[in-house]
Formats: C-alpha cells, sequence, structure tokens
C-alpha cells in the first residue's frame, strides 16, 4: 500500500509542474488547418578567389539551386479572445532535419507565447540584408562553392541573423505587443535540443537565453527598422587527456632501470611521427608488405605518450552571439548594414613546453647536425635547446570560433522588379577570412491570393 501511495504522489507531482498550452478535445475539431508552402529554384554564376571547401583552387561556375518547404498552419479563436495556432513545417527536399520546425502559439493583448521548435528571438527580430532573389544572410549563399552560410557555431561563416546559432531548439519564448513601433521577445531552451529530440530534465548544462529588440517606424518619407539580439548558452567539454610536463610524469624511461621521467620535446615529436608512420602503413594495408615494423613502433610511441599524460581537464566558456541591423528605406531605394559578433566558448588542446636546463647538456644551436662536443653548444639559463624542453600540453581558447560579421547592401524596387547589390565579410579571432558581394535581380511574374483549408 505504501508503495502504490509513493507512485500515485508522484505522478501527481509530474502532472502539477507539466504545464503547457492543451488544446482541448471540442477545440481541436474546430481547429482550421491550411496547407502551404514554397519552391525557390534558382540558376546562378559565382567567381570565387581562394581554395574551396576541400581545400583544392576552385573558381566558381554555374551552378542550380533549389529550396523547398511544405507547412501546415492551423489557428482558432477561443470565446475568451484568446487565439490558438500551430505550426509544422516540413522540408521538401532530401534534408537531415525533415520537419524544420514545428510549434503552438497562444495570442492576445498580453503578446504572444510560443512554445516548440522555432527560431531564437535574436535571429527572428533581426533586420538583416534585403537582397530581393539569392541572399546572403543565411541559407542561400551556401551554394556557391567555398563558402558558408549563416554565422554558425562550427566556423566562419556568412550572416548575421545567426540561424544556426541555437537553430530551431525546443524552447519557451514570449513576445510583446508592438507599442510606439517598439517590440521585444525573450526565449528559454532547457536544452537547446534541435526539434525531434527528446530531452529528460536532469542538468541543463546547456541550457540557452535569446534576447531580441527591435523598432519599426519612420520619420515623413524616410522608413526605419533597427534591432538588436543576444544568445548566451552554457556549454560543457569533455574531459582530455593532459601532459602537465611535470619531473615525474613519465613517458621515458631511463637507463633500463625501471625509472621514469618527463618527455622531451624532441621524443613527442619523434613519437608522433611514429604513429603518423603507423597509421599510414594501416590505411594503405601494407603491414603484410613488411612493414608491421611502422605499426609496433606507433604502438610503442602512443604507449609513451599515454604514460606521459597524467593529467585530465576540461573546459569551456558559455557560447554567446549578438547582432545589430539598421534598415532605412526611402522612396524605391533601401539601405541596410548589419554586424553580429560570435564567441564560441569553446578550448582545444595546444602544445605549450616547460623549459628545462641540464647542467653539462651540450647541442647543436646553428642547426649543423654537428656531432661532436667542441663543435656544439652548451646549455645555459640564456641559451635554451628546445628539443631537450618538457613536452606539456595545455588547453587554449580555440579562436577559429571566434568571429566577427559585417554586411552592407542597397536595394531598389519598381513595382514588380527588384535590384540588389549586398556585401557581406567575416573574420575569426584565428585570421580565417570570409567574404562575397552578391548582385541578385528579381521580377515577380504574378501574385495570387487566397489560400485552400483542411477542416
Amino acid at each position: 500500500m505504501r508503495k502504490t501511495l509513493l507512485a500515485t504522489t508522484a505522478l501527481a507531482a509530474a502532472g502539477a509542474f507539466a504545464a503547457g498550452p492543451v488544446l482541448a478535445a471540442d477545440m481541436a475539431d474546430k481547429l482550421t488547418v491550411g496547407v502551404g508552402g514554397y519552391m525557390q529554384q534558382w540558376i546562378g554564376v559565382s567567381s570565387l578567389d581562394g581554395p574551396d571547401g576541400d581545400g583544392k583552387t576552385a573558381d566558381g561556375g554555374v551552378s542550380q539551386y533549389h529550396d523547398s518547404e511544405i507547412f501546415f498552419r492551423g489557428s482558432l479563436e477561443a470565446d475568451n479572445g484568446l487565439t490558438f495556432s500551430v505550426k509544422v513545417e516540413l522540408e521538401a527536399n532530401t534534408h537531415a532535419d525533415v520537419i524544420d520546425e514545428s510549434q503552438a502559439t497562444v495570442s492576445g493583448s498580453f503578446g504572444q507565447v510560443v512554445i516548440g521548435s522555432e527560431d531564437d528571438p535574436a535571429t527572428i527580430m533581426h533586420y538583416g540584408n534585403k537582397d530581393v532573389g539569392v541572399g546572403l544572410n543565411c541559407g542561400d549563399a551556401g551554394f556557391i562553392n567555398g563558402l558558408l552560410s549563416c554565422a554558425r557555431s562550427g566556423g566562419v561563416g556568412l550572416g548575421t541573423a545567426g540561424h544556426l546559432i541555437g537553430g530551431d531548439s525546443q524552447k519557451v519564448a514570449y513576445y510583446t505587443p508592438r507599442m510606439e513601433g517598439v517590440q521585444f521577445g525573450v526565449s528559454y531552451s532547457p536544452e537547446s535540443l534541435e526539434d525531434g529530440e527528446v530531452g529528460s530534465p536532469i542538468h541543463n548544462d546547456h541550457e540557452a537565453v535569446s534576447l531580441g529588440l527591435n523598432y519599426m517606424g519612420g520619420i515623413g518619407d524616410v522608413t526605419l527598422a533597427l534591432s538588436a539580439g543576444y544568445y548566451d548558452k552554457s556549454q560543457t567539454m569533455d574531459a582530455v587527456a593532459l601532459m602537465s610536463g611535470a619531473e615525474n610524469a613519465g613517458g621515458k624511461q631511463a637507463n633500463n632501470e625501471g625509472v621514469y621521467k618527463y618527455l622531451t620535446v624532441e621524443d613527442y615529436s619523434t613519437h608522433k611521427e611514429a604513429i603518423a608512420d603507423a597509421d599510414e602503413a594501416i590505411a594503405m594495408e601494407s603491414v603484410a608488405a613488411g612493414l608491421s615494423g611502422l605499426v609496433t613502433a606507433g604502438s610503442s610511441a602512443a604507449l609513451s605518450i599515454a604514460n606521459a599524460q597524467d593529467i585530465m581537464a576540461s573546459q569551456a566558456d558559455s557560447q554567446t552571439f549578438a547582432n545589430f541591423g539598421l534598415q532605412v528605406g526611402f522612396g524605391a531605394f533601401g539601405f541596410d548594414v548589419a554586424y553580429a559578433v560570435h564567441d564560441g566558448g569553446a578550448y582545444k588542446v595546444m602544445e605549450s613546453p616547460v623549459v628545462v636546463t641540464e647542467s653539462g647538456h651540450r647541442f647543436d644551436l646553428d642547426g649543423n647536425s654537428a656531432t661532436t662536443a667542441d663543435n656544439q653548444t652548451l646549455e645555459t639559463a640564456a641559451v635554451n635547446d628546445p628539443n631537450n624542453d618538457r613536452a606539456r600540453t595545455i588547453l587554449v581558447k580555440d579562436t577559429a570560433k571566434d568571429y566577427e560579421v559585417v554586411s552592407a547592401g542597397v536595394t531598389y524596387t519598381d513595382g514588380p522588379m527588384g535590384v540588389s547589390l549586398s556585401h557581406m565579410m567575416a573574420e575569426a579571432d584565428s585570421g580565417d577570412e570570409a567574404s562575397a558581394t552578391m548582385l541578385s535581380f528579381s521580377y515577380t511574374l504574378a501574385r495570387t491570393f487566397g489560400a485552400n483549408y483542411l477542416t
């Protein structure tokens, strides 16, 4: 009886804390669902200066590209004045993320509450490039050989909206009504999981918060749109093995007496070469051809390095992303500028030798491979033999994932015709760069209104 009572109490508690917008059965019967979508087919010409994604020289060319989605949207208005709506977006082309977004929304005079898979407020509320056709600001630019579209967490990409920062993670968001042209949005993602992934409320090590603020207005014939957004995500890093470079860290056996001392930089370099040779022999399936000694040497070298790895460590900062956008319209002309900055908060392993000066140690200073003591230099506190230093590895900031993106563009529209010219460039703290200039032209052949609905 006691076990049954405890189980019932636990279920009741779970029910008390699992809250969300639930449509009653009679309300679901009245839900009106519409089927819509879009299809984009392009033919593009590109000119590329630099290597492509595989490190090979590429100069662009002509390509055909497409992007299509089918979406289902439904809504109903309740007697109390609240509006309930749902949205499910289905990728129409082969795609790993088949369901792009899936969410439920409750709206009223208080604003909107959105629960489900959707972009962050910093992304949705951003005013970036206004390309009339193929765009640079996330998504479309990827069809150009060698370019990465969207500002991203894995490396330098073009785009200031940040669609890939947080992505369509499961979240709860709130948007205020627009007052005097100003609107504010905030979201919370418990685990930053993509749609389709199911997470348990156990630790929240990767929770994320996003903020968005924008303004739409104008002065006379001039229209103005401003935006600012921010994203912050907690992160963890799996512990990795490091070498402290301590005197008795291990890795090198002295005088065959079972005494282990620190691994020198020279021996560490030799071990890495032996491991690389072994990997190459295995990859080429050359072991049977008399190269088994390379594999044995590689295994021994790997063991020596493993003996010297005497500490485990991990480090990660929050991943942050901030963007700013400005759009100005005057008659048929429009101008836009945008900026985004990303801090990946990631760390990587780097070699950082500990300088050691051994009494009486002589070495070849000028690199002429001298072997006699008379032609070698005595190591002192002022003259160091780098190969004799202790091999040490440490965690340092991965600056390849810290970057800035800047864009500027101009558009001209005249009825169904539109032309835009945009330029965007990104630079990482590691020195990696990417830039592109896009000239787009569009002409609307026909417009249609209305939709077909399923009830």
